[in-house]
């Protein structure tokens, strides 16, 4: 099972934890998560329909900062953050990276030519589903995951 919890409470990286998750409840492609700074996560303020002042956490996908890049021109979004993922803490993970002083979401991560995806997909392909989740078919191998693979629709996350 790629999400059983038993998997995931042994990593020691935050992006072997995060990204999967992300991805899941995103859609976003491996590179997409691997390249975002902290300063693309972030909030907006809307109203909904009945009138509320609600804060939108999102992440703001672009090819402007520094060894970032889109696949194509329609790429270039905005996606709200998941409820589960702030139920899992997420919003405190980004917090406590600020606090360091990096300026990338998953400041661990190497830039190799190919972008910081390429070791996130060569573990998530190689070690995770072959080790962890005895994946043996060699075309068993997603780009990371399946997007929207979650139960309740997708729907976006708010606070109040």
């Amino acid at each position: 099972m790629l999400f059983a919890p038993q998997h995931f409470r042994r990593f020691t990286e935050p992006h072997k934890y995060w990204m999967p998750l992300i991805a899941l409840f995103s859609g976003m492609r491996v590179n997409e998560i691997s390249q975002l700074y902290l300063d693309d996560v972030e909030t907006e303020t809307v109203m909904d329909e009945t009138g509320a002042k609600r804060k939108i956490l999102y992440f703001h996908i672009t090819p402007y900062r520094d060894g970032q890049s889109i696949k194509t021109p329609y790429s270039l979004r905005r996606i709200p953050i998941h409820s589960k993922l702030l139920g899992l803490g997420f919003e405190r993970y980004v917090a406590d990276v600020k606090s360091t002083g990096a300026v990338h979401l998953f400041p661990g991560l190497h830039w190799a030519e190919g972008g910081p995806g390429v070791g996130v997909s060569h573990w998530f392909n190689r070690w995770h589903l072959r080790r962890n989740c005895a994946i043996h078919t060699p075309t068993k191998t997603p780009a990371l995951l399946p997007p929207h693979a979650d139960d309740d629709g997708g729907t976006p996350a708010h606070s109040g």
